[in-house]
């Protein structure tokens, strides 16, 4: 008889114990979207919105460039081709910020790839032995650095402002 009371109280303990478990266990999921809140938001809109925001901002300088360069007359393809190739790389370059935002933030994320983009534009125009090639690596990178941090930093005013979100003080 003893012993079938102590494991009847032995049951009551134990489910005592999961019915408080689960009580915090809820109480802390319902306290943490407050904890969000008061922080930066970590929600995740589409994964592929900022490599493509990046992508694109980076490629459009060096577009933009050889519009300005060219002559409407005469048009040289091998120079459409070395403007080709440095927007392509400046693509990957901003595809590559894009893909670390949510990781580092935008300022980290846009200087990380600097300088493999900057050594793969370089290597490109050695190989084409173009002589003022450090030159327009050097043009060519800073201007999607630059492009590509306004636009990951419009978008993120953009969402900030869509979700309600106001930094305190």
């Amino acid at each position: 008889m003893r012993l079938a009371e102590a494991e009847a109280e032995k049951r009551r303990q134990d489910e005592e114990r999961r019915r408080l478990e689960k009580e915090a266990k809820l109480a802390a999921e319902e306290a943490e979207p407050g904890i969000q809140t008061e922080q930066e938001p970590k929600q995740q809109t589409e994964p592929w919105l900022l490599p493509l925001i990046g992508a694109v901002v980076a490629a459009l300088p060096m577009l933009v460039l050889y519009g300005f360069v060219s002559n409407s007359n005469s048009v040289d393809v091998q120079i459409a081709w070395r403007f080709l190739v440095f927007s392509t790389i400046n693509a990957l370059y901003g595809g590559a910020a894009g893909m670390l935002v949510p990781r580092f933030g935008i300022t980290r994320a846009v200087a990380i790839p600097v300088i493999p983009a900057f050594l793969l534009s370089l290597v490109f125009s050695a190989f084409v032995h173009q002589f003022n090639g450090g030159l327009l690596s050097f043009v060519s990178v800073a201007s999607a650095c630059f492009f590509t941090w306004l636009a990951l930093w419009l978008h993120s005013l953009w969402a900030r402002k869509q979700h309600g979100y106001e930094k305190p003080g």
